[in-house]
């Protein structure tokens, strides 16, 4: 949730899609939730993987960070 982060998060709220951020921590729930985020989720807790696997239909990154991005993948819906 920093730099282009809450743009994108206002934006797809805009749009009308239900939006949840995944972020390293929970310190930016509060700012992800008052830019229009559903919900809010640590990837540093492992469950999170497992809880949310399949679930979304669209992922976008906006991390500058290298990213194990097969676990991500798993993530989307098919």
């Amino acid at each position: 949730m920093g730099g282009l982060g809450p743009m994108a998060v206002k934006i797809s709220h805009a749009m009308g899609a239900e939006v949840t951020v995944l972020s390293q921590t929970l310190n930016k729930q509060e700012d992800s939730l008052k830019f229009g985020a559903k919900e809010h989720y640590a990837t540093s807790d492992p469950e999170t993987f497992e809880k949310l696997a399949g679930t979304f239909d669209l992922i976008i990154n906006m991390v500058s960070a290298k990213l194990d991005m097969d676990s991500y993948f798993l993530l989307l819906a098919l």
